[in-house]
């Protein structure tokens, strides 16, 4: 059925959701997974300050948490897990666009996000990278809701 499968992750539990979905999936499926975290960059200028690479450097470290917790939480499903930290520049792109690419490029079959079905104003407000992944990928996408 499935052979490879791609889920992205945050920090949520709705993200911890759909790991768990998908290290499921692909135990039955004997697919391997791919888990991607993005962190995005913000460059401002040319010349950075200390205090703009000590905050970079947080910020990556603390995504690369967030792949090693991932990583140990699907692994104890027994699924054969890989992570990938993608990195955007906040002025080239979206979140979605490059988890979309990463799909596109592994390539994988199934992609997994969690979602927080919000609706109304703070739909409209928030937004959704689910919603502009399933608006954009030509790959198949399951969506795992929040509680």
């Amino acid at each position: 059925m499935y052979e490879r499968i791609l889920v992205a992750v945050d920090a949520s539990p709705t993200s911890e959701r759909a790991l768990q979905e998908a290290a499921r999936l692909a135990g039955v499926c004997n697919a391997r997974l791919r888990v991607v975290h993005v962190a995005d960059e913000v460059t401002l200028s040319a010349e950075t300050s200390h205090a703009a690479e000590e905050f970079a450097r947080k910020k990556l470290d603390a995504a690369s948490a967030v792949l090693t917790r991932a990583q140990q939480l699907a692994e104890q499903s027994g699924a054969t897990v890989e992570t990938r930290l993608l990195e955007l520049d906040t002025f080239k792109g979206s979140i979605a666009e490059l988890i979309v690419a990463q799909a596109a490029d592994w390539p994988a079959d199934l992609v997994v996000m969690g979602t927080h079905g919000r609706r109304g104003l703070s739909h409209l407000l928030l937004g959704s990278v689910a919603e502009h992944v399933l608006r954009v990928s030509s790959t198949p996408l399951l969506l795992v809701r929040s509680p």
